[in-house]
């Protein structure tokens, strides 16, 4: 299991951290501002100072939800997560209201791409909340690729037995600082023919944690077969996962897809069970080792996801799943699985 041991940051660290308080209490006070949904709520919020880091489950969950549904352009579920008086600051500081913003999901061929928050900042404050962070954002509209690095910040209220988002402001992240932190970025490096190690039929050992994030220590083990298809040249490719042990069948795919504008991947995953897509993890391979990152809820608590593709040889690789609950401050591995190749 591979883990970040607790360690001092460095100073632009601590600078960014400081800049994230700022940040949290002026991106609240603007909310109260602007937006009338949050009224009184927001300036006692932000008064009290009693806040609490982590998500409650519903909103862990309504979060989940908004990064699909923006994924997904799934307007219907957009419109039940922004509250009616909804108010959008754009980096160029132009507003948007709720019609607006649904709008712009519903033009033909917009699209954004997938994306990985960091440094992500979750606070709530009773019945508000603030979630957000930076993002290397890239997007399709109008015909044209864009690309920007922002900081973004979601206010939430309740609203009776549910969580909307209520007011969101998007910052370009200073150069200076966006040069200074770590992330996951798109390189120079053409990588559409990464995975081309892979295409053929391999024999597989996995082993499964069956509590991941409770503290158990029970895995299981299976054994069995993947095939990997080559697709679009290379720029895409589908894994089939098929193995058997004492505690079951799995059968699962992975749909991989290289998007030459990042220039990075997404892994979309998917298994018998359920028989839909999950959230794509988004990362590229840097000196032959790949990492591909993405959020999801585990028991109703938002956590980030980590998969590692390592020791590529001609006849084996190396695969790892590890989720955090802190932000990635520790990892758990939950999924090890070792493929050679047939004869």
């Amino acid at each position: 299991m591979m883990s970040n041991t607790s360690r001092e940051h460095p100073p632009f660290m601590r600078k960014r951290t400081d800049n994230h308080v700022v940040w949290t209490r002026r991106t609240l006070l603007a909310a109260a501002a602007i937006a009338p949904a949050l009224g009184t709520r927001v300036a006692a919020a932000v008064a009290s100072g009693s806040k609490s880091a982590g998500l409650p489950p519903d909103l862990a969950k309504a979060v989940s939800d908004y990064d699909h549904a923006t994924l997904h352009n799934d307007v219907r579920t957009l419109s039940s997560l922004v509250a009616e008086d909804y108010v959008l600051v754009n980096s160029d500081s132009s507003v948007q209201d709720k019609r607006s913003y649904l709008s712009d999901f519903a033009r033909p061929g917009f699209k954004i791409d997938p994306y990985v928050i960091e440094q992500p900042l979750q606070r709530v404050w009773g019945e508000v909340a603030l979630t957000g962070g930076s993002l290397h954002l890239t997007w399709t509209q109008d015909g044209k690729h864009q690309e920007r690095k922002l900081r973004i910040a979601h206010v939430w209220a309740r609203s009776g037995a549910r969580w909307q988002i209520v007011y969101t402001q998007l910052t370009r992240v200073p150069e200076e600082e966006s040069q200074a932190s770590p992330r996951v970025t798109p390189t120079k490096r053409d990588g559409q023919h990464d995975f081309d190690f892979e295409i053929g039929t391999w024999k597989t050992h996995l082993r499964r944690l069956v509590h991941p994030l409770s503290g158990s220590t029970s895995w299981v083990e299976y054994e069995g077969t993947t095939v990997v298809r080559r697709v679009w040249d290379g720029r895409a490719n589908l894994v089939e996962l098929e193995v058997d042990g004492p505690a079951g069948h799995i059968e699962a795919l992975s749909l991989r897809l290289y998007n030459p504008e990042t220039r990075q991947w997404s892994l979309n995953f998917s298994n018998s069970a359920g028989g839909t897509m999950g959230v794509p993890s988004v990362g590229q391979f840097e000196n032959g080792r790949g990492e591909f990152f993405n959020r999801e809820t585990l028991n109703g608590k938002a956590i980030l996801v980590r998969f590692v593709i390592s020791n590529i040889t001609p006849a084996s690789c190396h695969f790892e799943q590890a989720f955090s609950d802190d932000d990635g401050k520790s990892w758990e591995v939950n999924w090890i699985a070792t493929d050679t190749r047939n004869a």
